[in-house]
C-alpha cells in the first residue's frame, strides 16, 4: 500500500474541514479571539466559523436540488466559482466549501471576455459569486457561458447595484438556505486528496490551468510555513495579495490560523496605504508575490526623502512590531532596503511551484542573495 493510501485510509480525519470545526470552534479559547479586520471591522474566530457553517448549508442545498433534479449524481461533488476582490464572503464561501466539502474555484478577477467564458465552462461550475468590482464583466460574458445562465449568479452586495441582471441576491440566498433540510445522506465524504480551493496559472499558453489545493496540502502547507516562521497567536498578518492566489492561503491565512493569530485582509494591494494599516493594527508579518516589497520601499522613500530618513522614523517607531516577510519575487536589494527601513528580523524569499511540490525559502543566517 502506497503512503497516498495509507494517508486516506488511516489519516481521513487530517483534512480541512476538521482544521476549521477544530480550530475555529472546538478551541473554545479562541472563539472570541480576533480572526481577522476588514475595512475596520473585526471578526472573531466564531463569527467566521458561523458565517463559514451558514454558507455550507447553502452549499449543501444547492447541491441537494442538483441531485435531486439529476443534474448532478450522488457522489459528485458540487463545484462553483467566486470572481471578485477580496472581502468577508470570500472568505466564508472559502471555509463554507471546506465544510461542506465543495470545490471552490477561485476565478482571477483579472481574466476578462472569452478567457473568463472559457474557465467558468472548463470548471463546469454550478454557480458563480461576485460583487460590484466583476458585476459588469459577467454581465457581457453570462451569455457566452455554456454551463451556467444569469439565475446561476449569486451577487454580494446591495441589490440596487444589480436589479436587473436577473443575478441572486448572496445574502438572502444563503438566509432561505438556513431554513432548509439537508439529510447527511447529500453529504459526499471527504477525500483528503481531493481539491477544496482550485487556483489558476496565468495561463501563457492556452487557457489558464487550474491547480488544486486539496484538503491535505491546504492543511500540510500552513504547518510547513509556520515551522519555518515561528508566528504565535499575537502576531498578525496582511493580506493584500488576491484570495484567489494559493499564496494568500498556504503563507498569509493557515499559518495564522494554527496558532490562532490574526490578519488584516485588504481589498486589493495599495503600497501609499501599508506604511499607516502596519502602525494601527499592529501588523508583524506579510506575504507577497511578485513586487509589493519594491512598491512600499518606493512609497516610504518618496514620502519621507530618502531611505535613511525612512529607516530614522519607522524602524523604532513605538507602534512599529512588523518583523517578518514570507513569500516570492523580491530582489535582494529591496529585502535589504526594507528590513533595514522597518527594523525587520528576517524576509523569507521562497522558491517553488505553483502546485506546492516544491518549495524552500532562505532562513535566517543563510547569504541574503540565497
Amino acid at each position: 500500500m502506497n503512503l497516498k493510501k495509507i494517508i486516506q485510509k488511516y489519516l481521513g480525519f487530517v483534512n480541512f474541514s476538521s482544521m476549521i470545526k477544530l480550530i475555529m470552534h472546538g478551541f473554545w479559547f479562541r472563539r472570541n479571539r480576533v480572526f481577522f479586520i476588514f475595512e475596520d471591522r473585526e471578526y472573531t474566530y466564531e463569527d467566521v466559523y458561523r458565517q463559514s457553517q451558514r454558507y455550507a448549508k447553502f452549499f449543501l442545498s444547492q447541491r441537494k436540488k442538483l441531485v435531486d433534479s439529476g443534474k448532478l449524481n450522488k457522489n459528485q461533488r458540487l463545484a462553483f466559482g467566486v470572481y471578485m476582490d477580496n472581502n468577508p464572503e470570500f472568505l466564508f464561501a472559502s471555509f463554507g466549501a471546506g465544510l461542506s466539502n465543495s470545490i471552490l474555484f477561485a476565478i482571477n478577477s483579472g481574466f476578462r471576455g472569452d478567457t473568463l467564458a472559457k474557465v467558468m465552462d472548463q470548471a463546469q461550475i454550478s454557480f458563480l459569486i461576485i460583487n460590484e468590482s466583476t458585476l459588469k464583466e459577467v454581465e457581457s460574458i453570462i451569455n457566452s457561458v455554456q454551463v451556467m445562465g444569469p439565475e446561476n449568479v449569486y451577487f454580494a452586495g446591495d441589490k440596487k447595484v444589480f436589479a436587473a441582471t436577473g443575478f441572486h441576491p448572496l445574502a438572502e440566498a444563503v438566509d432561505q438556505a438556513q431554513k432548509i433540510d439537508v439529510p447527511r445522506n447529500y453529504r459526499v465524504k471527504v477525500d483528503n486528496f481531493s481539491p477544496v480551493i482550485v487556483i489558476y496559472t496565468s495561463g501563457t499558453s492556452g487557457l489558464p490551468k487550474g491547480v488544486p489545493c486539496t484538503h491535505i496540502k491546504l492543511v500540510g502547507a500552513g504547518f510547513v510555513v509556520q515551522s519555518a516562521v515561528h508566528l504565535n497567536k499575537n502576531d498578525r498578518g496582511y493580506i493584500s495579495m488576491p484570495l484567489f492566489h494559493s499564496n494568500a492561503w498556504y503563507i498569509g491565512i493557515l499559518p495564522q490560523m494554527i496558532v490562532g493569530g490574526s490578519f488584516v485582509l485588504k481589498r486589493r494591494f495599495s503600497a501609499s496605504a501599508f506604511e499607516e494599516d502596519m502602525l494601527n493594527y499592529g501588523v508583524s508579518f506579510l506575504n507577497y508575490v511578485g513586487q509589493p516589497l519594491h512598491y512600499i520601499i518606493d512609497a516610504l522613500e518618496r514620502k519621507y526623502g530618502s531611505g535613511d530618513a525612512v529607516e530614522a522614523a519607522l524602524a523604532k517607531h513605538p507602534q512599529n512590531k512588523f518583523r517578518k516577510a514570507y513569500g516570492n519575487g523580491a530582489t535582494v536589494t529591496d529585502r535589504v532596503k526594507l528590513k533595514r527601513y522597518l527594523g525587520m528580523e528576517h524576509i523569507y524569499e521562497i522558491y517553488g511551484s505553483t502546485e506546492a511540490v516544491i518549495t524552500t525559502a532562505n532562513r535566517p543566517g543563510d547569504p541574503v542573495d540565497s
